[in-house]
Parts: structure tokens; sequence; C-alpha cells
């Protein structure tokens, strides 16, 4: 009696944990594996345009103050007196092509993103990039096959036959919903860094230093590239989860039968481990 009342818990709890992940599993769809274009955010271009012109009066102005440092400058042996005008020519520059430059960079993590999933995308029938690839991503990791990665993450969860229970459920739930916030959290701040180009270029040329800007595409670059990182881990869980119900060995290659996983533990230990860290590494890239 007290294992079925568990069971019909455990499946109530699954389906609330459902419907909140329905509402952001498009996340895992749309831009954990890849990144949508910048240009493909309608909002991305239109404000963009709108700081930029914003930003082309303010280099105006900051182009005249470099004039006059540059000539203060002239006055004092040592210095280099042209700073302040390459800083203004570097942020104008920045600022033009900064939206584009940004959705190349988005282009070739995708591309090398795209190389490493290649294979285990095949094998799972998945082609990410719209929300509704998302329910797929998810259960490719989970599923003992992939012709049942579609079906409901809860349901694959408590399957008992495919190893699942209430601390599986409770576990990989809470971690797959933190992820998917922080993928959404990740792709807004890229559209923000995209947006706030020009404004951030213009107070690099009104300071004449060359930091701010070089800090902006770093960080742009970080933000973008982080999705590899992801594609990564992924690929690590669907590969030990094929190789557990020999679909694939560790190593890659097809295999006769159950290869069994990396460290001869279960997928679903890997997965919730490799998830966790996935956690730490976003948190202490971004937040410490």
């Amino acid at each position: 009696l007290r294992g079925e009342i568990l069971d019909i818990f455990t499946e109530w709890l699954g389906r609330q944990f459902q419907k909140v992940l329905d509402m952001i599993s498009g996340a895992f769809g749309v831009s954990f594996l890849t990144t949508p274009r910048l240009h493909s955010v309608p909002w991305v271009h239109r404000w963009w345009s709108w700081f930029f012109w914003l930003a082309f009066g303010l280099l105006f102005a900051a182009t005249v103050w470099a004039g006059i440092r540059v000539y203060t400058a002239s006055a004092q042996p040592g210095r280099d007196m042209w700073q302040p005008l390459k800083v203004v020519g570097a942020a104008l520059l920045s600022a033009i092509v900064s939206l584009w430059a940004a959705d190349f960079l988005v282009f070739l993590f995708n591309s090398a993103g795209n190389a490493l999933l290649e294979d285990a995308l095949r094998a799972g029938g998945v082609s990410p990039g719209s929300a509704g690839s998302g329910r797929a991503v998810l259960g490719l990791m989970f599923a003992p096959d992939p012709s049942l990665a579609g079906r409901p993450l809860y349901e694959i969860l408590i399957d008992k036959q495919n190893g699942g229970g209430f601390f599986l459920l409770v576990i990989v739930m809470t971690e797959v919903i933190i992820l998917a916030l922080l993928t959404l959290a990740r792709h807004f701040l890229l559209c923000l860094l995209a947006v706030s180009a020009p404004a951030y270029f213009v107070g690099s040329a009104l300071t004449a230093r060359m930091e701010p800007l070089i800090g902006w595409w770093a960080l742009t670059a970080r933000t973008a590239g982080f999705q590899v990182v992801n594609d990564v881990v992924w690929v690590y869980i669907v590969r030990n989860r094929f190789a557990e119900n020999g679909l694939v060995a560790p190593g890659g290659g097809t295999a006769a039968a159950p290869a069994g996983t990396d460290f001869v533990v279960s997928a679903h230990f890997i997965a919730g481990v490799a998830m966790g860290l996935l956690i730490y590494l976003t948190w202490r890239y971004w937040f410490v």
C-alpha cells in the first residue's frame, strides 16, 4: 500500500513538474544546443538601430573631445597623443559592425556545435532550432530508446522499467528547469549585448580607453561560445545513454550488445551528475 501511494504521489508530482517544464522546454529546442541568429529576433535589430543612431551623434561629440585631448597631449612629451582618436575610430567601426559581427560569432559557434552533435542528432532523429524539438532533446538523455524521446519527460523519469522513480524525477526535473532558465537567460543576455553595443562603445570613446571596447567583444564571444559547452555535455550524456542500451559504444561506433557506460555506472547517474556540473559551470562562468 505504501508503494502504491508513493507511485500515485510521484505521478502527480511529475505532472506538476511537467506543467512548469512545458512553459520553458522550448528553450532546449531553440537555444540550448544551438543559438538563434540575432537577426531572427525582430526586436533586436529594431532596438540596435535606435541605439546606433543615438550613439552616432554622441560619437561625433566624442570625436571633438578626442581632438581636444590630442591637442592637449601634444604639449606633454612621452604620451601617446593619438590614443583618444584611435579609440574613437575603433569604437565607431565596432558600433557599425557590432550586430553583424555578433551574428557571425553565433554562426561560428553553431557550426562548431553542429559538428559535435551530428552523429547523436542523426541517431535520435532530432533537428534542433525549433521550440517543438525541446522535448526530444531532453528525452534523448533519458529515454531507453530514441523512438520514445518525444514522450513527456516525467513519464520517462518515473518508468520503473527504465530505472526511474521518485528521486530521479525530483533531481532531474529540478536540474532541467534550472538549465532551461539559464539557457533563456544566456540568449537574452546575448541579445542585450548586441542591442546595447553602440552605447557601450560611446562610453569607451568618451573615456579614451580600449578596455571597455575589448571587454564587450570578449563578453559577447563568451556568451555565444558557452553553447559549445552545452553541446559537449549533451553529447556525452546521450552517448552514454545509447551505450547503456547497446545503440552505440561510449567512444563511438555501433555496439552489438549493451556496452555499458563510462565509469560503469548507470546512464541516469551520469546524466544527473553531468547536468549538475553544467549548472555549476554556468554559475561560476557568469556569477562568481
